[in-house]
């Protein structure tokens, strides 16, 4: 083990108060294992600690050991011990220290998402025992408790699996594995399943000082909403239909009553278990750190790719220059102007991010990003959280047939085991094809010489296009400025910009038709591809690739797989391996094996709105340009922890909320830190009927989405019920009965039943195995929660909402703006919506303001009113605009200041910047947003312009009388638009321009990186 990796472990074990389990070679060469816990550090390498030897009684207390002799180590699981503030103190404050290097990474913010990672996964049950004369009460009353010896031997033996005495066991203990973490917990109550396991319910954590022979138990009663056992998850919605928070509040307030709930929905064999059984919950996790390693030594050395550099904010415009122009093809005419922006955006540029609205042609776009990599020669990683998108990509790909010849697209889909077992039965199918054609090698160029001109003209109107988006948003920038006031500078930037957008011509979907070459029934492409693919595969009976052969035909499939996932990790192998099979598809987490320091030339994930940040970055640091493709107002990363605990985690590692864990995907997080990257939203609607997709396109979308295409008006329907009657909590019969009878009644086919609560599932499956068995309903209607349905689409979506007057005001505010179900729920029609509800319950619950309220109140007037925005889920394409402004633009001026070493202060009083107008009682008491100083004179004054800034007249009064002061004493006067905060170039060139210096030709001339 390292010494660096050792010296982090010394730091963590000493900020968190764990013990450090050692492996220890004394002078005389003696090799032994303790636990320690460390009182002190010093320069020379010493080590002051509490030592505990699990095979003797008696701990040795305040030895001397050395950092030197330290031959490896781990944090002991479940320990704690009290630290001194003063060591704390000294490990960050101390100089002489600092060589040690005790934090695992540089960056606080790769430390966080560990924690988060670790975090976020549910448990499963370990060990459970019962320690004798143990109560909850008494370790809360007497906390940290006091162990018996007879308590504390059995701790050691039971939980720590310590030898007896005679070196005999009474049993054989399970053994912790290094893939796992583990948490030391009392259970207060679990579920128990005959002959299957335990589902533990409610807990506190324990932690165990083996020195003092105490047990700390935690002051928060924990849940767990979901368990494995036996590898299958298990859920407490199963039992219960009430939320999570719901259900906590009312085990807290009547633990009796909240078990008596869950007990009345048990099952045959389940019993509830209320025992104080000491017990370790296994968390089954993949260890990410190495790759986190990699990521801190690249941003530690500087030597990060531009998605790592945008993440860490870090990223600029000359990041964008100079960039080779692509070759585009297409799968077929199939396309529109949006997609063509996100294919050419993501062949040029570092980083692209795609908004794709439900049923906008995602994936669609994706297959043309990926025949486009292999066009243009580029090695293209796909990703994504689960499989499903995954595999959805690799099902649609395929190219067609050349002379009744399959084509061998060469792409390999990789992942968990079984999947690699499958992937290497291809490779070995692959290698056993033999064939008489032989590769073409000038194909490629005689196809691109031929269609060149006609790639000329369509790069040049696709630059045009970019080029007038880039105008359009720096004029709206520059009006607003001139919104409070005319600057001759401005006014002449102003007249540039509008000559320039008159001069480049008008780039529709219309005038690109019949310019880009297509595959289908294209027959020299299909030659082309059917040879190119040909070329890739053949590699494969070379030499070079002896080592991958002799991995195919091992026998043993277990021995295959390991085999194959450590060749493939090495770099020089997997770039080998991408001569072959230059696209591969796989999930965020499974990335870790591929390679260690190699760089796709392209990243594309897929349902990025849904990836967590922590996992993303694994694929995201194997990139050296990527497009991230998703929608924010769909589904979100599963986050299992709870928010205090993140709230916890950001205060310790000082992380902002750009780059929050728990409340971000990796989609958001990155719009929200870069605004340089082009932002592309693909706005050509075509599943839903118009009447169904306008709900989530005037409450979602601002009503950008284009919906020229569609030829339906699509149906929607309300079916107001009277919810009286309830098997179950959250399960209205009346609802279910009415939604049976309407799809009898109207000999429904291909439908799906969205409904939020499992017991409404269940219900609504009841009343349909009857109709089905009866021949009165099609085999093809069906029923489940929204994650059921996500990424298909029906011919009709029916949502029950299962809302009656007795549902709690917790529950109803769970639902009422969950974009989840509402938004993809609607967005999977194609001919008709129905929602079913009881409207007078909604009319009492709903303040007329939600999500909910406004798709019941839309659909019972027939889509014939218009619905606002919401106010949860909004919609953010372009520059980010946010309440933490003032920091945005303080954070843009500092980096201003250190690279021109001017001053910026923020906040700064009239009366301290004039101090002769203390009596002037219309200024005295105001202050300005900002002031930006060259030695101690103030050359410019900035005002953040928010909208009260024109709509509150005391606002504007006060605007008025800030300037005509300014106008006086003969200083600039900026007034920065919200949105603008953190647009750094232009601020920089507007300062330029307004103090005199150089600065560009114009404004922003040479900021169009596609010219």
């Amino acid at each position: 083990m390292s010494e660096k990796n050792i010296t982090a472990l010394i730091g963590k074990a000493i900020r968190e108060g764990k013990y450090l389990s050692i492996s220890y070679k004394n002078k005389n060469g003696d090799k032994k294992r303790f636990w320690i816990a460390i009182l002190d550090i010093n320069a020379k390498g010493e080590l002051f600690v509490n030592m505990f030897n699990v095979t003797k009684d008696e701990p040795i207390l305040d030895a001397k050991i050395f950092i030197s002799g330290i031959l490896s180590a781990e944090i002991l699981k479940f320990s704690h011990y009290n630290v001194s503030d003063e060591l704390i103190i000294k490990l960050d404050e101390d100089s002489s220290l600092e060589k040690y290097e005790f934090d695992k990474f540089d960056n606080n913010v790769l430390n966080y998402y560990l924690e988060c990672y670790k975090a976020n996964s549910d448990p499963f049950l370990f060990k459970k025992y019962l320690i004798q004369e143990l109560e909850v009460k008494e370790l809360i009353e007497e906390n940290p408790y006091q162990l018996s010896d007879i308590q504390h031997e059995q701790i050691l033996k039971k939980i720590y699996n310590k030898k007896s005495k005679s070196g005999d066991e009474d049993e054989k203990e399970k053994e912790f594995s290094h893939f796992h973490n583990y948490k030391l917990a009392i259970c207060e109550f679990s579920i128990d399943l005959q002959s299957r396991g335990k589902f533990v319910v409610a807990y506190r954590k324990l932690t165990f000082d083996p020195v003092e022979k105490t047990l700390q138990i935690g002051n928060k009663l924990h849940f767990n909403t979901n368990f494995y056992i036996e590898n299958i998850k298990h859920s407490l919605s199963y039992y219960t239909d009430m939320i999570p928070a719901d259900f906590e509040a009312l085990y807290l307030e009547d633990k009796n009553a909240a078990i008596e709930l869950l007990r009345s929905n048990f099952k045959s064999g389940e019993l509830p278990n209320t025992r104080p059984e000491i017990v370790v919950l296994g968390y089954a996790q993949i260890d990410i750190s190495s790759i986190y390693e990699e990521i801190n030594t690249q941003y530690s050395r500087g030597e990060m790719n531009p998605p790592l550099r945008a993440f860490f904010q870090n990223f600029s415009l000359l990041d964008r220059k100079n960039r080779k122009e692509p070759h585009i093809v297409l799968y077929d005419n199939n396309i529109n102007i949006d997609q063509l922006r996100t294919i050419y955006n993501s062949l040029k540029f570092p980083i692209t991010y795609v908004q794709g609205p439900p049923g906008t042609g995602k994936t669609q776009t994706i297959l043309n990003i990926v025949v486009n990599c292999l066009t243009n020669n580029k090695t293209l990683l796909i990703s994504s959280n689960n499989n499903i998108p995954i595999d959805g990509i690799k099902d649609k790909l395929f190219l067609g047939k050349y002379k009744n010849k399959e084509i061998l697209f060469p792409i390999i889909r990789l992942g968990n085991n079984k999947l690699v077992a499958k992937a290497l039965r291809k490779i070995k199918e692959l290698y056993e094809f033999e064939t008489r054609d032989v590769p073409k090698e000038k194909l490629l160029f005689n196809l691109k010489e031929k269609s060149r001109i006609k790639n000329k003209i369509l790069l040049e109107k696709l630059k045009n296009y970019e080029e007038k988006i880039d105008l359009e948003q720096n004029l709206d920038f520059v009006n607003s400025l001139l919104s409070k006031g005319s600057y001759y500078l401005l006014e002449q930037e102003k007249n540039k910009l509008e000559n320039r957008l008159k001069e480049i011509p008008e780039t529709t979907d219309d005038n690109v038709k019949g310019i880009f070459e297509v595959i289908k029934d294209n027959y020299q492409l299909l030659q082309f591809f059917y040879f190119e693919c040909l070329r890739y595969i053949k590699r494969l009976k070379t030499k070079k690739y002896s080592d991958l052969i002799e991995i195919l035909y091992l026998e043993n499939e277990e021995e295959q797989i390991k085999s194959f996932n450590n060749w493939i990790a090495d770099d020089e192998n997997l770039e080998r391996f991408t001569k072959i099979f230059p696209i591969i598809l796989t999930t965020n987490i499974s990335c870790r094996r591929l390679g260690r320091k190699f760089k796709f030339d392209l990243l594309a994930i897929d349902e990025a709105g849904q990836c967590d940040i922590a996992t993303s970055l694994i694929p995201i640091s194997k990139c050296t340009n990527m497009v991230l493709i998703g929608d924010t107002n769909q589904l979100k990363p599963i986050v299992i922890f709870e928010e205090t605990r993140n709230e916890q985690l950001m205060r310790k590692f000082r992380v902002d909320k750009h780059h929050d864990y728990f409340n971000n995907s990796i989609l958001s997080a990155y719009k929200s830190i870069d605004n340089i990257s082009r932002n592309i939203l693909l706005s050509y609607h075509y599943r839903c009927g118009k009447k169904i997709i306008n709900y989530s396109n005037m409450r979602f979308y601002e009503s950008r989405l284009n919906l020229e295409a569609i030829k339906t008006q699509g149906e929607i329907k309300l079916i107001d019920v009277n919810n009286v009657n309830h098997k179950d909590k959250n399960s209205q019969i009346e609802e279910a009965k009415a939604i049976v009878a309407y799809i009898k009644e109207n000999n429904l086919k291909d439908v799906f039943i969205i409904t939020p609560f499992r017991n409404q599932e269940e219900t609504i499956n009841y009343y349909l195995k009857v109709a089905k068995s009866e021949g009165k309903i099609d085999a093809s209607v069906h029923c489940g929660t929204i994650h059921k349905v996500q990424g298909q689409e029906n011919n009709t979506i029916i949502i029950s909402t299962a809302i009656s007057r007795n549902t709690s005001s917790k529950t109803y505010d769970w639902i009422k703006n969950n974009s989840q179900l509402i938004n993809v729920g609607v967005t999977r029609a194609k001919e008709n919506l129905i929602v079913v509800t009881d409207k007078k319950a909604i009319d009492i619950l709903s303040k007329k303001d939600d999500d909910l309220y406004a798709l019941i109140d839309y659909v019972a007037k027939n889509g014939s009113t218009s619905v606002s925005q919401s106010i949860v889920n909004k919609f953010t394409i372009g520059f980010s605009n946010d309440s933490r402004f003032e920091n945005e633009f303080y954070q843009t001026m500092n980096h201003y200041c250190t690279v021109r070493g001017s001053k910026f202060k923020r906040n700064v009083k009239i009366i301290d910047l004039f101090s002769e107008e203390k009596n002037n009682r219309l200024v005295n008491k105001k202050e300005f947003d900002g002031v930006l100083y060259e030695g101690n004179v103030p050359k410019i004054v900035f005002e953040l312009n928010g909208s009260e800034h024109y709509s509150r007249k005391s606002t504007i009064k006060s605007d008025q009388i800030k300037m005509e002061l300014l106008k006086a004493k003969g200083i600039k006067l900026l007034f920065i638009p919200n949105q603008y905060v953190k647009h750094y170039e232009f601020i920089r060139e507007l300062i330029n321009k307004f103090k005199g210096d150089i600065y560009q030709k114009t404004l922003f001339d040479n900021y169009d990186s596609t010219r």
